[in-house]
């Protein structure tokens, strides 16, 4: 229904190398529930892949029609089933990013590029003005790195990063406000947001290769020698 050209047995042999080639790899994906005929054991499978692989940063929606795609034609789930779904989906995922997050703070050093510094930093400084939970340590801790002395003659570019990052954070955030919270919209909606979200990602990776390229990093994507399956139409 979805026309993917991978099985999750495939998937995770992917992951598998990924993580003999670096044992601190991190894993980040999209997720989608409620698509025509899912059932409860369907929905476990993901939950339980999710659990096994830990994903550290993701988007998930419900299932919303695409013209001219096979799942278009088919009957859509309960959309109240859908929703509760989402919501399991999104409490874990969120879960697994907030230990991630705080594995770093209890390190001397922060072991990743500048590039996702700038990210997070922008994520945490919204999630500090917008939500009631203390993030200040979190907060510091992105910043300290961000103050390197080895960055000073560089400050108004790296400034300027992170404006980019937080206008399109911003941005990221207030599209997904009503689905996470659950709010009952049309599915045609509900596309037309992750279609959106689908769109500021691609910004906001944009900005992240560019601080690549800028600084010099050395944590470029990776890129997986793609075996395609013929599954065969359904």
């Amino acid at each position: 229904l979805m026309n993917r050209k991978h099985d999750r047995k495939y998937y995770m042999s992917v992951v598998e190398k990924l993580n003999k080639a670096n044992k601190n790899i991190k894993i980040s994906s999209d997720f989608i529930v409620g698509y025509p005929g899912e059932t409860e054991k369907d929905f476990e499978d993901t939950m339980e892949l999710v659990e096994k692989i830990g994903f550290v940063n993701s988007y998930s929606f419900i299932f919303s029609p695409r013209p001219g795609t096979p799942a278009a034609i088919k009957k859509l789930n309960n959309l109240a089933e859908s929703e509760v779904r989402l919501k399991k989906l999104q409490n874990t995922l969120e879960n697994f990013q907030h230990r991630n997050n705080k594995k770093y703070l209890k390190e001397d050093n922060m072991k990743m590029p500048l590039s996702e510094i700038l990210d997070r930093y922008t994520i945490t400084k919204l999630k500090s003005e917008r939500t009631d939970e203390d993030v200040s340590d979190e907060l510091r801790t992105y910043k300290r790195e961000i103050d390197n002395p080895d960055y000073v003659e560089r400050s108004n570019q790296i400034i300027s990063f992170i404006d980019r990052l937080y206008g399109i954070n911003g941005q990221l955030w207030d599209t997904e406000k009503d689905i996470r919270n659950g709010v009952d919209m049309p599915l045609k909606e509900v596309g037309r947001l992750a279609l959106k979200v689908r769109d500021l990602n691609c910004k906001r990776n944009e900005i992240k290769g560019e601080v690549v390229d800028a600084f010099a990093e050395g944590f470029k994507e990776i890129k997986i020698n793609y075996k395609k399956i013929d599954y065969g139409k359904k």
